[in-house]
């Protein structure tokens, strides 16, 4: 489920020409986001867990939005921004689980000195003349501002007489010297997708026994894969719907006579909950984004080809920004799995958060080349390799998960060697297809 999201930022980022590596501290933000919001929002289920979700995607969109603009305004490099800004989230997210913190005075007055100044910073470009000014010449204001902060954090930071320091906890840090914050509220929790199915026996532990009707499931999945095939043939579209109705009804019919409409099936415990719907939605729902929207259309035409699209009447600096927001908020949303689905053994924020799989989403858009199918399928591919990795060293005492590491690393220099391998190689059934044109007679208007 993270693989997906994350998988999906980064594939969004390189449609619009930006490599987003960033994704780790917008998981960071949209965990810290979701973690607020699961504690202190008030209200039932049905207003407090939308509101949690859409915080998450709100702290990843934020964290995104950052360096989107700092692209957009000053030219500043993507990659360079959201790395540094990976380290400013992990020290935040260790800042605010950590116990006993201890300040001292001349921290906390530089801290009240920069808020101080941010805030006039934001009064004074509110003001029309003021910031047609400092829009005219943003370089200049920048360092002016960026002088003031640093004499401003001299002074204040100096030490004084009769300095003490100050100790105190976060308000949502759990007790104990373990950095995770509270549980969340029960009205804030996605639920398992098991409870969810109805039991046809007794449950045994976590457990549940199900009657499962897979000529059913694959009934629904022919119907979907002959529209699919079918959806490139010149066919009307009740036809189509037709020809793929008859054929489940076949195959359910079939699959039935065989027995495969109530076969008794464990389900094993599993952390899988309902922010994998959330990730299939996401999924979809880029996809018609980027393909089926003028918005999509303007952003996948500024990666290729800027200057072309900002000719065509594309914004470059709004279409960055929006690229950085949206690929953000799809990377913050992993905290739907991690902290409101309770993956990390409990429904809390804990510092054990798995930024890596911001990393991993990398590749994963790589091999899906960066469309949602093909990260969908991929992150599939990625969730097995490395849930299998872990049993490999109780299954096999001679293998290590390190084998699974391998694995992953030569998907991920086979992709890269498509860069500059020749096309014979890269697609083989290419030159399958030229060869056979190439030993084809040719018709008499063909040879002259």
């Amino acid at each position: 489920t993270p693989l997906i999201f994350t998988g999906l930022a980064v594939a969004l980022g390189f449609q619009a020409g930006l490599f987003n590596i960033g994704a780790p501290g917008q998981m960071v933000l949209g965990a810290i986001f979701a973690m607020l919001a699961g504690l202190y929002l008030p209200g039932p289920r049905f207003i407090v867990l939308p509101m949690a979700v859409i915080a998450a995607a709100l702290g990843g969109a934020f964290w995104g939005a950052i360096p989107g603009w700092l692209k957009a305004r000053f030219g500043a490099n993507e990659v360079i921004n959201t790395i540094l800004m990976n380290y400013i989230a992990s020290a935040l997210l260790l800042f605010m689980l950590s116990s006993a913190l201890t300040f001292s005075p001349s921290a906390l007055r530089i801290i009240y000195f920069l808020a101080v100044l941010a805030i006039l910073a934001i009064i004074l470009n509110s003001i029309p003349a003021i910031s047609k000014l400092m829009s005219k010449s943003a370089r200049l204001s920048l360092a002016v501002f960026a002088v003031v902060a640093l004499i401003g954090v001299f002074v204040f930071g100096s030490p004084r007489p009769n300095d003490a320091s100050v100790v105190f906890d976060m308000p949502f840090k759990a007790p104990g010297s373990e950095p995770k914050s509270y549980e969340i509220q029960e009205t804030a929790q996605l639920g398992q997708l098991a409870d969810f199915l109805p039991a046809s026996a007794a449950t045994s532990g976590s457990e549940k026994i199900l009657d499962v009707n897979y000529a059913l499931i694959l009934a629904i999945a022919s119907f979907i894969l002959a529209l699919i095939i079918l959806a490139r043939r010149r066919l009307k579209l009740w036809q189509k719907l037709l020809a793929s109705l008859v054929l489940a009804v076949i195959i359910y019919g079939l699959m039935a006579l065989l027995g495969f409409t109530a076969i008794e099936t464990i389900i094993p415990a599993t952390n899988l909950n309902l922010a994998f719907i959330i990730a299939i939605v996401a999924a979809i729902l880029v996809q018609y984004f980027l393909w089926h929207t003028k918005w999509g259309y303007e952003l996948r035409a500024v990666g290729p080809s800027p200057k072309a699209a900002e000719y065509g009447g594309a914004s470059i600096a709004k279409n960055t920004i929006l690229a950085m927001t949206l690929s953000g908020m799809l990377a913050g949303l992993t905290a739907t799995h991690y902290v409101l689905g309770g993956a990390l053994e409990e429904f809390a924020l804990r510092q054990s958060l798995p930024t890596g799989d911001g990393f991993d989403g990398i590749a994963v858009a790589l091999l899906g080349a960066n469309t949602p199918l093909g990260v969908v399928l991929s992150a599939f591919l990625f969730g097995i390799l490395k849930n299998g990795g872990i049993a490999l060293n109780v299954t096999y005492r001679s293998l290590t998960r390190d084998v699974v590491s391998m694995i992953l690393a030569l998907v991920v220099l086979f992709i890269a060697a498509k860069g500059f391998l020749p096309d014979s190689i890269v697609n083989p059934i290419n030159r399958f297809k030229d060869l056979k044109d190439e030993d084809e007679p040719k018709t008499n208007l063909e040879t002259k």
